[in-house]
């Protein structure tokens, strides 16, 4: 938690990554990032309340794209509802209350997994890239994410191969190239494009 807290206000102050005042090398800057702008509330706001506040309303966002997945899944919006009233009763929804990055990656997870369903029903070099931008920002919070993005591209390969599917190779091609560009573009951003 205080990792976060101190990059995020060193960030609003425009020190860069800095942690206690020293520099320091930390890759994974999106939540930090999106919790920077609350350090300029005013002095009588208190700041960790403030990033619950968005921590919960980041996490409850994670309702829509459950919806969107069972429904997706079953067919039935009765049975999406249901999923998406679960969602909301899981105690992953206390962690809100800490100042974690799986307040912002549980309702990004959902988003790649919703669209990595309608990439795999309709082959659509859009969804493919869509899907690869949302593993990239998956990435940018917590390298082990990274799998997600593996394990879709695993899914895209093997259906394209399994029946010789031109148009799903074409889109595991798009989907492995976003993804490699995405992150190619990132890590040269932390390399030599921090100092905004």
């Amino acid at each position: 938690e205080a990792l976060y807290l101190n990059l995020s206000c060193a960030r609003a102050r425009g020190e860069g990554v800095l942690l206690r005042g020293q520099p320091i090398h930390y890759n994974y800057l999106l939540y930090p990032l999106l919790i920077a702008p609350l350090s300029a509330l005013p002095p009588q706001v208190d700041l960790y309340r403030a990033i619950e506040v968005f921590n919960a309303l980041s996490i409850s966002a994670a309702l829509f794209p459950a919806y969107a997945v069972a429904r997706r899944i079953t067919g039935s919006r009765r049975a999406a509802l249901l999923v998406a009233l679960l969602t909301a009763l899981m105690p992953d929804m206390l962690m809100a209350r800490h100042v974690m990055v799986e307040s912002v990656s549980y309702p990004m997870i959902l988003i790649a997994v919703y669209l990595a369903l309608k990439m795999y029903g309709r082959p659509r070099t859009g969804q493919a890239v869509a899907c690869a931008l949302v593993c990239a920002l998956l990435y940018t919070l917590k390298p082990g994410y990274i799998a997600l993005g593996a394990v879709c591209l695993a899914g895209l390969v093997w259906r394209g191969a399994s029946g010789r599917n031109k148009p799903r190779l074409a889109q595991a091609c798009a989907f492995a190239l976003t993804l490699a560009a995405a992150l190619a573009a990132y890590h040269l951003f932390l390399t030599y494009g921090l100092k905004i």
